[in-house]
């Protein structure tokens, strides 16, 4: 597998959940890019194909639908690991880009720095990894 299959972009406005997912991506192996928005990964993603994305769905700059359906435009299918505080949100687009699954983010920004936080995201965001392998 190239090197370029092997980048996953990470996209979230919260920089300390992006770091978090980022460090459970790189000890499966991925190198990750990480983007503060919908725009800054649109940027950055360019005309590469990433081997994976995560994405929140509600930033400041536009949502993680949004940046899936213009991704989607210019390739036919990227594995996707959706996170969203707001699941009825989520429900009403899931089916507009094919969604099969997504993830209930049931965590605060502050609840990131306590071990309280969501102790099973690791354990998906490593599952996600692996499944693209």
């Amino acid at each position: 597998m190239n090197q370029e299959a092997r980048v996953i972009i990470v996209v979230d406005d919260d920089h300390m959940l992006r770091r978090t997912i980022r460090l459970h991506l790189e000890r499966e192996g991925y190198t990750v890019i990480e983007a503060g928005g919908a725009n800054e990964a649109l940027e950055m993603i360019g005309a590469m194909t990433p081997h994976g994305i995560v994405t929140d769905v509600n930033m400041p700059d536009g949502d993680g639908i949004h940046l899936l359906e213009t991704l989607l435009e210019r390739v036919q299918f990227v594995p996707t690991y959706v996170h969203s505080g707001d699941d009825e949100y989520i429900t009403k687009k899931k089916e507009q880009v094919a969604l099969s699954a997504f993830v209930p983010k049931k965590f605060s920004r502050f609840a990131s720095f306590s071990s309280k936080a969501r102790p099973d995201m690791g354990q998906h965001i490593r599952a996600f990894a692996k499944s693209l392998r």
